[in-house]
């Protein structure tokens, strides 16, 4: 065979073998691929059984637990409510005993060692209010005294912390050196307290903690308005020769004289160096102010 075309020959057959390598690589990628993304969408699917079977088992371990809770529990009903009273708290059940006969007695008390007893109703519910000192968290119990038997339940964990009032703030004019009017806006909806007094205090900034109230410079009484909402008349503070930053926090007394203060500062004014100042204002909350607080 002529050598020339033994060698276009060779060339083509190295070639044809190049491509069909070549071919055989992309399939192979391809099967590699497709491989790859079923292992993955197995995987995705493993992890969703997963979950929902760890879901499906959680929920299940939390009725099972609920309906041994319920069985062995003494009351087939509990409701509590926490409020404010000459300062302090008040906290008033409603139970449903399973059973209660005549000559049995029932106590409510807390961990504190504060207790009442409790009356059985004519609709077959024990109940009482127990006034008790104030505090974050509140841990009742009732016991039930059947003859010379004890049986003794711990009611829900209750924290003081439900006690509190929303609401905003807006201060002006805008015109003057400084704020001469606060306008607060509560939401008494949302709490079971009602104010009997409310009030603006001017602080300074707390020298370690921004978060805690600081220095007291002025305050404010401010009185109800015929639409509900208050009023604070501030033109008596001139803030003369003032370069740090003004605080504005709230400050009032509920209807069962809880003592209560913002959780932070209401709005704020600051001062440039050119004795200009810019002052910001929003929402606050107002909470029980503990005796560790004050």
């Amino acid at each position: 065979m002529d050598p020339k075309k033994r060698y276009r020959l060779s060339v083509l057959g190295v070639g044809i073998g190049f491509l069909a390598l070549g071919w055989m690589n992309l399939s192979l990628h391809s099967e590699v691929e497709n491989l790859s993304r079923r292992v993955s969408d197995y995987q995705e699917n493993v992890t969703h059984w997963n979950q929902e079977f760890s879901r499906s088992l959680s929920n299940q371990e939390t009725t099972i637990r609920d309906a041994l809770a319920s069985e062995a529990s003494l009351f087939t009903g509990v409701e509590t409510v926490l409020d404010d009273q000459d300062g302090g708290l008040v906290l008033t059940v409603s139970l449903i005993p399973k059973e209660f006969s005549p000559g049995d007695t029932a106590l409510l008390a807390l961990d504190t060692g504060e207790s009442i007893p409790l009356t059985y109703q004519e609709n077959g519910r024990l109940t009482g209010a127990l006034p008790c000192s104030l505090r974050r968290e509140l841990k009742p119990s009732v016991t039930l005294l059947r003859g010379e038997t004890r049986y003794s339940e711990a009611l829900p964990t209750l924290s003081s912390d439900t006690l509190y009032l929303s609401g905003d703030c807006s201060m002006g004019p805008e015109d003057t050196a400084l704020p001469t009017r606060m306008d607060l806006n509560l939401s008494p909806a949302d709490s079971t307290l009602t104010l009997s007094t409310l009030e603006v205090e001017v602080r300074a900034v707390h020298p370690t903690d921004e978060t805690l109230p600081g220095e007291l410079l002025a305050s404010f009484p401010a009185s109800k308005q015929s639409d509900g909402s208050w009023q604070a008349d501030l033109s008596s503070f001139s803030g003369d020769g003032q370069e740090e930053p003004l605080l504005y926090w709230i400050a009032g007394r509920s209807d069962g004289g809880l003592e209560l203060r913002s959780s932070y500062s209401a709005s704020e004014v600051v001062f440039s160096s050119d004795n200009s100042f810019s002052y910001a204002y929003g929402s606050f909350n107002l909470v029980p102010v503990f005796p560790e607080d004050s």
